[in-house]
């Protein structure tokens, strides 16, 4: 997948503004990156790791944190082997006993349930303690701050987010520019439904007046 540096990123911003870096100065160039790093990371979740639990499995313990450098947990893995991840609700109508179901008797821990981000189970518990139990799902952006820091992206996610960020930066303007920025915001929303984890997610309704490019209109909703 390609990398990208700061600089790099920066550029292909101003390529889209007439290389105007005087009213679109690297302070705010780089504040909307970073911003726009964060918001797709949580939507498409392109920024993962796998980390472990610290200390291993306890010994009948149902219930464990999010190890941190996870924000959203995605998988969970016992000892290299990957759990079914359930609901609560659903893991609780078809195991009754499943808050004290062990694997002495129920065979091996095969199953994973969330509470929240910061939380989830394993099913049946490790009446042993000491298994190696990792997290996978996304992690935190390194914010970019010096020129040579780098991330990696796809091209068509690099696309989207410069674009955001050109828009992004001239909401400041009115008229033409402004409507031009909202335009460049809803292909953004567009781009993101297409890539987003949960397809499901809304974003707010927002709209231009048709008025507002000829510089009439007195803003947008």
């Amino acid at each position: 997948m390609p990398t990208f540096t700061l600089s790099q990123l920066s550029q292909l911003v101003w390529d889209g503004l007439d290389s105007n870096s005087g009213l679109y100065p690297q302070a705010q160039v780089t504040s909307v990156l970073n911003e726009v790093l964060r918001k797709t990371n949580l939507l498409v979740g392109w920024n993962q790791a796998t980390i472990p639990v610290p200390g291993f499995t306890v010994a009948n313990q149902l219930l464990y944190s999010t190890p941190s450098g996870i924000v959203i947990p995605l998988k969970v893995y016992f000892e290299e082997r990957e759990l079914e991840k359930y609901s609560l609700s659903k893991l609780a109508q078809k195991y009754r006993s499943w808050a004290v179901d062990q694997n002495l008797y129920e065979g091996q821990v095969a199953r994973w349930f969330p509470i929240g981000l910061s939380t989830f189970g394993i099913h049946p518990l490790d009446a042993y303690g000491g298994g190696l139990l990792e997290v996978q799902g996304v992690a935190p952006v390194t914010p970019l701050v010096s020129p040579g820091d780098v991330v990696t992206l796809d091209d068509e996610l690099c696309e989207v987010l410069v674009k955001y960020t050109r828009g992004r930066i001239t909401l400041k303007e009115q008229g033409g520019p402004f409507a031009a920025a909202s335009v460049a915001y809803q292909e953004f929303i567009r781009a993101m439904k297409g890539m987003a984890m949960i397809a499901s997610f809304t974003f707010p309704r927002y709209f231009v007046d048709a008025a507002e490019e000829s510089g009439e209109g007195k803003g947008a909703e």
